[in-house]
């Protein structure tokens, strides 16, 4: 991992002798730590110094600060919401992009899971428009679609709730996206969730023969 202070940071460090002055860019790359992955991606953000969360290390005047790096752009984008076998494409696909902005625009990203429930709907068949043609708001076909599925409903009413917030600049942090895609993927794990009944029913009958059977 590399950083670079900014000329401006330089300057007023400079000026002042105050290491919260010091801010800039960093950029490097990260690897996965899983035997079974290991792959790469390109990471940059924006550096700055400021005081330790935590206790210092030492007396020194220095030992109080600490550097701080805030990711803004990861490549290729890492998947923040991990979508269970039977996620149609068209909705993997839009939580992609939401992962691959949500670093430097947490509202963006924001917008885009909510873009991610609305082609959830369009595959679960919920209408978009009204008999005579008008547009459906999302909020329609969700309430629509939480009478089929209550529990997967609800999460998705609050997806959309946030996802509204997103389109204001300024209103949404990075933890703000990865809740609301915390959420996103708890409805898609519910609504995909593989079928264990039939598995469950056999082993309910093995264990009143005591033994193999059908």
């Amino acid at each position: 991992m590399k950083s670079h202070t900014s000329a401006q940071g330089h300057a007023a460090y400079d000026l002042n002798n105050e290491p919260t002055d010091l801010h800039g860019v960093f950029y490097g790359h990260l690897t996965c730590t899983s035997p079974r992955c290991g792959d790469e991606v390109a990471v940059s953000g924006d550096m700055s110094v400021d005081y330790r969360s935590g206790p210092a290390p030492g007396d020194d005047y220095n030992d109080q600060f600490e550097t701080y790096y805030q990711v803004r752009t990861l490549y290729p984008p890492i998947e923040v919401v991990q979508t269970p076998h039977g996620t149609p494409e068209s909705v993997e696909r839009t939580l992609l992009d939401a992962s691959a902005v949500a670093w430097q625009s947490p509202g963006a990203g924001a917008s885009l899971l909510r873009s991610s429930v609305e082609r959830l709907m369009d595959e679960q068949a919920i209408a978009a428009t009204t008999a005579s043609g008008g547009f459906r708001p999302l909020h329609d076909r969700l309430v629509d679609f939480e009478q089929r599925k209550p529990d997967v409903g609800e999460l998705l009413l609050a997806a959309k709730w946030v996802g509204n917030q997103g389109v204001h600049p300024g209103g949404l942090a990075a933890t703000d996206f990865l809740d609301v895609a915390e959420i996103v993927e708890l409805a898609l794990d519910l609504l995909y969730q593989k079928d264990t009944s039939a598995v469950r029913a056999r082993a309910q009958r093995i264990r009143a023969a005591r033994k193999l059977v059908p």
